[in-house]
């Protein structure tokens, strides 16, 4: 009777094995995955704080209000503590290469010169725009 069950025993062992590597190789590389996908948020959110940061202080050299001053002025200490926090909580390095992918990323295609909308061409949009 014992020797009818192992072999049953031995694959659902072995299935078990498998799934656990696969489980496990899967959890690790989304890991990797969304800590890269992180770092291109914030160096994204960077940016945005920094051209946010210029346009401020433009506004602020030309401001004659003591009141609007002011406002422009809490504004701008708002942005560089969100800047000195998003540049404390990553990695310089992994900041500074999500900073390069996001400066050389090609910008978003615009309408092709038929006028319907860039993703016409891809075989999943041909239903809607072909």
């Amino acid at each position: 009777m014992s020797g009818e069950w192992f072999p049953v025993l031995l694959v659902l062992a072995l299935g078990s094995l498998a799934g656990l590597l696969v489980a496990w190789w899967m959890r690790r590389s989304r890991r990797a995955a969304s800590s890269e996908q992180l770092a291109a948020d914030a160096a994204l959110r960077l940016k945005d704080l920094e051209r946010r940061k210029r346009e401020l202080y433009e506004r602020l050299e030309g401001e004659e209000d003591a009141a609007d001053r002011q406002l422009l002025e809490d504004q701008a200490a708002r942005v560089l503590r969100e800047i000195d926090r998003l540049r404390g909580e990553l990695p310089a390095a992994a900041v500074a290469a999500a900073e390069a992918r996001v400066a050389s990323a090609p910008a978003p295609a615009a309408a092709s010169s038929s006028g319907a909308p860039s993703g016409a061409g891809r075989p999943m949009m041909i239903g809607f725009f072909g």
